[in-house]
């Protein structure tokens, strides 16, 4: 059997639900205002809010592995990872990851430091079916070493003459 709307069952039915939603019906402001809530401590269990990454100098990446546990009894879907800028890369096993209770995994981040000194901090927020978390990746980048003087090959130890010509 094939369901036909007429223009009477549209007016009827659709209209009232689209006025709903433009006269600020709590319903639809619910669903325009979907900010993540903050994710409960009974669903996942992280390794760490927050890690640092010492760079050695003339490293250009950073990398960071922080481990997540479902210690709930539901399944809890990792649906999104956040990064605030382009010189942060994050991935995590699946896309979307389902997390079975009990089971845990590892998200992978990265930030590349070119160009960059001394220390720096980056949001990934890690949005889920159990709200979001925000985990902080640090990175204390040291002081670029001074440029090495270009020795004489003549006279070893001394710096290079300028020809005067």
């Amino acid at each position: 059997m094939k369901t036909h709307l007429t223009h009477s069952t549209f007016s009827t039915v659709w209209v009232p639900l689209w006025w709903l939603c433009i006269t600020g019906s709590p319903l639809c402001r619910a669903q325009q205002l979907s900010t993540p809530s903050p994710q409960p401590a009974s669903y996942l269990a992280w390794e760490a809010d927050s890690k640092t990454f010492d760079a050695k100098p003339g490293e250009s990446i950073a990398r960071f592995t922080i481990y997540v546990t479902n210690v709930s009894a539901e399944v809890v879907v990792i649906t999104n990872l956040q990064r605030t800028c382009g010189c942060t890369e994050a991935t995590m096993p699946a896309q979307p990851w389902r997390l079975e209770p009990g089971i845990c995994g590892p998200i992978q981040a990265t930030i590349d430091l070119r160009g960059k000194a001394g220390k720096i901090s980056k949001p990934l927020t890690v949005q889920s079916s159990a709200g979001s978390k925000v985990l902080m990746l640090n990175v204390n980048i040291p002081p670029a070493p001074p440029a090495a003087a270009k020795l004489d090959p003549l006279t070893p130890g001394l710096p290079a003459a300028k020809m005067v010509g």
